[in-house]
């Protein structure tokens, strides 16, 4: 397992954005298509197989929905480093946020509101303290604005780079986890 130490050396990293979860990272070298999160900061080295955890479990739920796996895509990392992960750099120019704007002139793709839809449905399911809180990162990721999700035209599906959960939602799932064991 490689250190960001050994990472940012190999690719010649350079800053793209602070962030409360980990420094984002590019490589120099543009046409490598990916960004690198460097826990650094409130998300610490400690709670990456968490975090990673949560990633994935965000795509199971969705995955598990038939509704909902026909309408997004939970990017995960593709490589998991000792106090980093790497993901695919998507380019896009449209984001969701851009759907909130009234300065911007986009095209809302008709998904958004079957999205918001399915999404409002799904809050007044039954559902386990651990989905509970998969919704409401998948909420925050997808309905509400973030400039990490965009809808892919060529997949017909909204995808999100970066699933936007904080240090409060890693600690409530671990406890809501540790509840169900």
């Amino acid at each position: 397992m490689r250190t960001f130490k050994e990472i940012q050396k190999e690719l010649a990293l350079k800053k793209f954005l602070y962030s409360e979860n980990g420094t984002l990272y590019f490589p120099a070298d543009v046409s490598v298509r990916i960004l690198v999160r460097h826990f650094d900061k409130t998300i610490t080295k400690e709670m990456i197989p968490l975090y990673v955890e949560i990633t994935k479990a965000l795509d199971r739920f969705a995955q598990e929905n038939k509704a909902l796996s026909s309408l997004i895509i939970v990017q995960q990392p593709f490589e998991i480093g000792e106090d980093f992960i790497a993901r695919t750099h998507h380019v896009y120019y449209v984001s969701v946020d851009s759907y909130y704007d009234e300065d911007e002139d986009c095209e809302v793709p008709p998904q958004f509101e079957t999205l918001k839809t399915l999404i409002s449905e799904l809050k007044q399911a039954e559902l386990s303290d651990a989905d509970s809180i998969l919704l409401r990162i998948l909420e925050k990721s997808f309905i509400i604005p973030t400039t990490k999700t965009y809808f892919d035209h060529k997949q017909d599906k909204f995808i999100n780079v970066d699933p936007k959960m904080d240090i409060n939602d890693l600690t409530e799932w671990q406890t809501a986890i540790e509840e169900n064991c």
